[in-house]
């Protein structure tokens, strides 16, 4: 008994893993899209983050160089998982899902300012998040709010 439970333990770790792993990928692949021939992605900068209500993975990463300056950028991406189904109803999801890029955006876009991954929360359609202020001198905390729907993104004022 207590090995069986261990084994499902496991399996759901390995599970949750390789779902985070096959996200990171994507976002990286998104970061490459995205940069010019100077410009990095910061692998220590990417956070993932699943929403209970959706089961959308949340992703925040960082790039820095644009131009070859001394530039960082941080993004906002969200990806939803999509499933093979059985041709007839009920149309029962197989297999493991893929992970479809509903949108991202540029987030914190003040370089004074850099992104607080723990501040991020969802409730319904709604992401919302703030920018930390990275010195008292300079800014203010900045918060921002961005509606989900199943094919985009939208920043809110």
């Amino acid at each position: 008994m207590k090995h069986s439970i261990f084994i499902l333990v496991l399996l759901a770790l390995t599970f949750s893993l390789n779902v985070y792993s096959g996200v990171a990928d994507e976002a990286k692949k998104l970061g490459g899209m995205i940069s010019d021939q100077y410009s990095k992605f910061l692998i220590n900068s990417l956070v993932l983050k699943e929403s209970k209500e959706s089961g959308n993975i949340i992703v925040t990463f960082a790039m820095e160089g644009f131009k070859n300056g001394n530039n960082v950028k941080e993004y906002l991406a969200i990806y939803t998982p999509e499933y093979k189904t059985i041709d007839e109803p009920p149309f029962t999801p197989i297999g493991e899902p893929k992970y479809r890029l509903i949108g991202f955006s540029e987030i914190c876009s003040d370089r004074n300012v850099s992104m607080d991954a723990s501040s991020i929360s969802v409730r319904g359609k709604l992401l919302s998040g703030t920018c930390k202020s990275r010195s008292a001198d300079f800014s203010q905390d900045q918060k921002f709010l961005i509606e989900v729907d199943r094919y985009s993104i939208r920043k809110k004022a």
